[in-house]
């Protein structure tokens, strides 16, 4: 019959390796980025150069739809990231990805306002995934019927 000691030090064991795992992936991703102080925020750049999106233009002539369009930046990224929120400090936001610098984005609810914003994103040598910064946060009211 096993002590109820030995129970919680395996338990321990199990924590703390599950611990180590995560501290080493948090590790391997900051290889990518340079750590700089705003202030006290801390902000990641990324070590290659990723670029900003310079403009984001919404279009909300479709009803439950919005139709986002970044500037292109051609062959200096892989894709964009498109993020909608209800909330202007972009909490519980919905993330889409897409290849093409335009993507329309529906199911919304009619007369609400939605927040959105993008940032571009490429591969570096390992084939890890580099995102750049966000642009601004733009927003936008889904037309009615």
């Amino acid at each position: 019959m096993r002590s109820r000691n030995s129970r919680s030090t395996n338990i321990l064991a199990v924590v703390v390796i599950l611990g180590i795992i995560l501290l080493l992936a948090f590790v391997v991703t900051l290889r990518d980025y340079n750590i700089e102080f705003d202030g006290a925020i801390p902000v990641l750049n990324a070590k290659i150069s990723v670029p900003r999106p310079n403009s984001v233009h919404i279009n909300n002539s479709q009803p439950n739809k919005l139709t986002v369009t970044t500037s292109s930046q051609g062959s200096k990224v892989a894709g964009y990231e498109f993020e909608i929120s209800r909330f202007e400090n972009m909490f519980f936001p919905h993330s889409y990805r897409s290849v093409d610098p335009k993507k329309e984005i529906g199911k919304l609810k009619e007369g609400k306002r939605y927040y959105l914003r993008v940032r571009c994103y490429k591969q570096n040598q390992m084939g890890r995934t580099v995102f750049g910064r966000w642009s601004g946060v733009t927003s936008s009211v889904v037309k009615e019927e």
